[in-house]
């Protein structure tokens, strides 16, 4: 028995448009590392609500909490003293 490759085996083959996929991505991959990243107008003002969104979130109190947190809280911190400074603190 002989060590080496099969010479029945075909070997692997790359296809035109897969190669034009690779041509493409190493001008983006030059592009970006030369000019920086490049966003369209609406991806840019998409980026700045989810920014937004995001902050006001984080910002804002969060008044309610849901009867399943109630329970679990309930459950988990069975003193009910430090339960209400819980939900206090959680604005409720």
């Amino acid at each position: 028995m002989t060590m080496g490759r099969n010479p029945r085996r075909k070997k692997p083959s790359v296809s035109a448009s897969e190669l034009a996929q690779m041509g493409v991505c190493e001008r983006m991959v030059v592009m970006e590392h030369r000019y920086g990243k490049c966003a369209t107008e609406g991806q840019q003002r998409a980026m700045r609500r989810g920014r937004l969104a995001h902050r006001r979130f984080y910002l804002e109190p969060h008044t309610t909490l849901s009867g399943l947190w109630l329970c679990i809280l309930a459950w988990l911190f069975p003193e009910r003293g430090l339960v209400r400074r819980i939900l206090k603190w959680f604005g409720g």
